[in-house]
């Protein structure tokens, strides 16, 4: 076996170690932070509050003019006013929308987005939308029925009803929509969008449900600021108990596979040298002569088929370098000390036997074999 060979194999072997380490290392945090940043809380937020029925709340209109006036107090007062909206259904009657332009919400927490549309010229929309500071109003044009719907990117909200609603304006001049909507993520400048239009009845039609397209769908938009979501401590200790354990398990993960590798890897190189030695024993048992200087020039050769420095060999040897040389290049005749020595510091073991078929003064022959 060629020391200085496996010397050389060692260290390659060991320089793809220290390679795949850091490389597991480099890795290491990142899958860490997939495994530990890849789950988050499924459940979907129960509404704080009920939602309403579609119905909701009416309002009421006058006798006489196209402009309602006051609530009529008995049912057949109720039905006259019902009457006069079938026949005023074609005509736009000058309302407000009241709303808020302006919503803060908080990922996760339903929040309550409010809508009216009435025929209250006086009331202020701070009073029409209780806890609404920023509530404003604007002019609209409708009939005794309104249609209604909140629209959001989906996205980013979760709005518990997104179909058209209808309301009537009939009891108390007011007519009234919630939606309850839960924010997905955080961030500014999100929209929601009251959508409105009028319910009016076409010529030869018996029913209030038919819009027409003359009358466009008028929109408002709310600009929402939405917060991240606040986790309770008990929550956030248990958050990160998860995900130390998740940490921990890709740890273990990691590091049985680094094991495995590095098992390989030191499996393979120690195959590869049984291999080499197998290869090397048999090359170098052809090597049979008599001549020192020709089994020196053997040696020599599979020194430099295998790559071995002869400074070094010198220095095995103890002797100078040009000394090495001039019984390589055979400027000095070698002896069987020499050609011993040199065997030796290529850590193979000569033998000297008599040729096959010669008898006991014949020539003899050399042989090397790997050292035990």
């Amino acid at each position: 076996m060629e020391r200085s060979g496996h010397d050389q194999t060692r260290r390659v072997s060991r320089r793809k170690l220290i390679l795949l380490s850091l490389l597991l290392v480099l890795l290491l945090p990142l899958l860490a932070y997939c495994l530990t940043n890849s789950g988050g809380d499924d459940g979907s937020p129960t509404p704080a509050f009920p939602a309403e029925s579609p119905g909701g709340s009416t309002a009421t209109a006058g006798s006489t003019g196209s402009t309602p006036g006051t609530a009529p107090t008995t049912s057949a007062d109720v039905d006259v006013y019902k009457a006069r909206c079938r026949e005023m259904a074609g005509e736009m009657v000058a309302a407000r929308v009241i709303y808020d332009p302006r919503l803060t919400m908080r990922v996760g927490e339903p929040t309550r987005v409010d809508a009216v549309v009435t025929f209250n010229r006086s009331i202020a929309p701070s009073v029409a939308l209780p806890g609404h500071g920023d509530a404003t109003a604007q002019a609209l044009g409708v009939t005794c029925q309104v249609h209604a719907r909140l629209r959001g990117a989906p996205i980013d909200f979760d709005i518990d009803r997104r179909d058209w609603e209808q309301q009537a304006l009939f009891e108390n001049r007011t007519a009234r929509w919630n939606w309850s909507v839960v924010p997905k993520s955080a961030g500014n400048h999100k929209e929601l969008i009251i959508d409105l239009k009028p319910v009016v009845v076409l010529p030869n039609q018996s029913t209030l449900n038919v819009a027409d397209p003359q009358f466009v769908t008028e929109s408002f938009i709310a600009d929402v600021t939405v917060a991240p979501a606040v986790i309770p401590a008990g929550k956030r200790i248990e958050s990160w108990i998860d995900r130390a354990g998740k940490l921990l398990q890709s740890v273990v993960v990691i590091l049985s596979a680094a094991a495995g590798i590095f098992t390989y890897i030191g499996g393979k190189a120690l195959w590869r040298r049984r291999r080499g030695a197998g290869n090397e024993r048999t090359e170098i048992s052809e090597l049979k002569t008599i001549d020192p200087a020709t089994v020196l020039e053997e040696l020599r050769t599979l020194r430099v088929s295998r790559g071995l420095d002869a400074g070094r060999v010198a220095q095995r040897l103890g002797i100078p370098r040009t000394a090495l040389d001039a019984l390589e290049d055979g400027r000095k005749v070698p002896t069987l000390r020499n050609v011993y020595d040199y065997a030796a510091a290529l850590d193979i073991d000569l033998l000297l036997r008599p040729r096959p078929g010669s008898g006991s003064g014949a020539s003899t022959g050399a042989d090397a074999r790997e050292p035990h």
